[in-house]
């Protein structure tokens, strides 16, 4: 089959899925509560910003079908060690919405987050602390294997995880 017929029969497919309220060009939506929103050109897509029912970045009329949440390593460990309760229910939520696609996208890579030293982990022993870190890894492990979240390490480039917020939003849309 020629490329151009497979490209032909691939968009139509995709369009098929497409709920009818979708805009035709891709836009991003930002979650109102996102505290430090990733700026998307505007060649590459339009961006919103309102209330969505799961994590902090959706496509516009595919909020109930995508969404992905973005975590400093800071904010991870928190999460994690200390608000892991709200984290769960957050992944229910958007289990319970039908959410096909849930990814979280951790702005450091997996060695930094093995290597990093909790601010939240005072007090406990240095056993303790030196565990924390494969915890929070392993934490993360049983999402992706028990409730299907995509987990994406990328670093602290700011720019390379809006790329690969915009570059998943695409594929999905």
């Amino acid at each position: 089959m020629s490329r151009a017929r497979q490209q032909t029969r691939r968009g139509s497919r995709f369009a098929a899925h497409r709920p009818p309220s979708a805009l035709d060009r891709l836009t991003i939506v930002v979650d109102v509560a996102e505290q430090l929103p990733y700026e998307f050109p505007v060649e590459d897509a339009a961006t919103v910003r309102y209330a969505i029912p799961a994590g902090d970045y959706s496509i516009a009329g595919l909020e109930d079908r995508f969404a992905i949440e973005r975590k400093s390593i800071e904010d991870l460990f928190k999460t994690i060690v200390g608000d892991r309760a709200r984290f769960e229910l957050e992944l229910d939520r958007a289990h319970g919405l039908g959410i096909t696609f849930f990814g979280l996208v951790v702005e450091a890579t997996l060695r930094e987050v093995l290597e990093f030293t909790s601010p939240y982990a005072t007090g406990i022993s240095d056993v303790m602390r030196a565990a924390r870190p494969a915890t929070v890894v392993n934490s993360l492990n049983t999402y992706a294997v028990e409730r299907g979240l995509r987990v994406f390490y990328v670093d602290r480039d700011r720019d390379m995880c809006r790329t690969l917020v915009l570059r998943l939003a695409e594929r999905f849309w």
